[in-house]
């Protein structure tokens, strides 16, 4: 499914009795697509966080100078020259550049095929991850890297990207659609508008906690930023 199946559903359906559906011909009103598109950006972020869909991992090189390491793409090798940056670290390439997409850090590998440790401060190999976007290694070696796998954020949809394929299980495309709708009529100033925003949110909500204990991971994509021995990958 793409942005422009979500917003043709939208007006067919949740949305088709308003104007912004434009009384459910198949479209959204011209100029009420960025609004539409935001809200469908905020529930992606949203489904994102409760459910594992995007798993990518990236390759970190240690230097034995460094300890504190920032997973932010100014560090990349795809983004140099940087002025203050004087060893990237982070083993992307131009073809696949990391996103600054790291939502959540769930386990990190090294080049010796082991896994390292987190925030154990009685183990000499621990990593210890300070939020989502920082890794400090207390005792990097020269020519270890790291293989960071994380749950990643969804990319942004844009009038630029309408057809590009959703990072979504057909499972929660509905889930999705009245998340949107409940954002929707939220932002208008009546009663009944009111009470349709809640009532969609609650039918979100109840189709999220149905779904939570099935294996919707099994749908998820996992995406590679990494870079091995043999060169990129």
């Amino acid at each position: 499914m793409n942005t422009r199946g979500i917003l043709t559903q939208l007006s067919y359906g949740e949305l088709s009795n308003l104007a912004i559906g434009n009384d459910g011909d198949g479209t959204i009103r011209q100029r009420d697509i960025g609004k539409v598109l935001n809200f469908i950006n905020d529930g992606l972020s949203e489904l994102s966080g409760k459910f594992k869909l995007i798993d990518k991992y990236v390759s970190i090189q240690l230097f034995d100078h460094i300890t504190h390491y920032h997973l932010n793409s100014r560090f990349s090798l795809s983004q140099q020259p940087q002025p203050d940056v004087d060893f990237p670290y982070i083993l992307d390439s131009n073809r696949e550049p990391f996103q600054n997409d790291v939502r959540k850090i769930h386990i990190v590998f090294d080049s010796n095929n082991k896994e390292r440790p987190i925030n154990d401060e009685t183990s000499m190999d621990s990593v210890f991850i300070q939020g989502k976007e920082s890794i400090t290694v207390p005792n990097p070696v020269n020519g270890v890297f790291l293989f960071v796998h994380y749950r990643a954020e969804h990319f942004r949809v844009t009038l630029a990207n309408l057809d590009a394929e959703l990072d979504l299980p057909n499972a929660l495309v509905p889930a999705l659609k009245l998340y949107v709708a409940s954002r929707i009529y939220g932002s208008m100033s009546t009663v009944d508008a009111s009470n349709k925003s809640v009532e969609y949110l609650n039918h979100y909500l109840n189709i999220c906690k149905d779904l939570v204990d099935e294996d919707i991971s099994s749908d998820s994509k996992f995406k590679i930023n990494h870079f091995d021995s043999r060169g990129w990958a």
